[in-house]
């Protein structure tokens, strides 16, 4: 499928990795469909780099800059109620992958990701959801570099 975007122009997709967020994202209920795009692959095609994309597939306006915080914080640990995961499939830590929403300011050293409401995805059946963690000490704008 070929998608026009606002920020990587026209991108071809496989429609096999379209992920769905059967209820959207919270203020934007209507985005059910993305993709996600990475800003370095490794030679397997793994995605591996700092940064990646959650692009709509619906609206070419629509993109988050997504961190997944695991690999750079590896104490990371959000603590989810099974309920918030339904829709995802059957819980496979192998196929499921916890991303984080990232705010990219001009001044970089000021850009914040949200730990409390992190993006799940289920590789295997690319299903999504944005969840609540129920951790204290997360919060939604966590300074990525201080």
């Amino acid at each position: 499928m070929r998608l026009h975007t606002k920020h990587f122009g026209d991108i071809d997709v496989d429609d096999g990795k379209v992920i769905e967020f059967k209820e959207g994202l919270p203020g934007f209920p209507k985005l059910t469909k993305f993709v996600l795009l990475a800003d370095e692959r490794g030679t397997g095609g793994e995605m591996n780099g700092m940064f990646y994309w959650l692009q709509s597939v619906e609206n070419p306006d629509t993109a988050f800059v997504l961190v997944n915080m695991v690999r750079y914080m590896p104490e990371y640990n959000p603590l989810v109620e099974e309920d918030q995961m339904e829709g995802l499939g059957e819980f496979n830590p192998d196929k499921f992958v916890i991303y984080n929403i990232a705010v990219i300011p001009d001044n970089v050293r000021e850009a914040t990701v949200n730990l409390k409401a992190p993006v799940v995805i289920n590789d295997e059946n690319h299903q999504g959801k944005q969840v609540i963690c129920s951790n204290d000490e997360y919060t939604v704008r966590h300074f990525m570099f201080k």
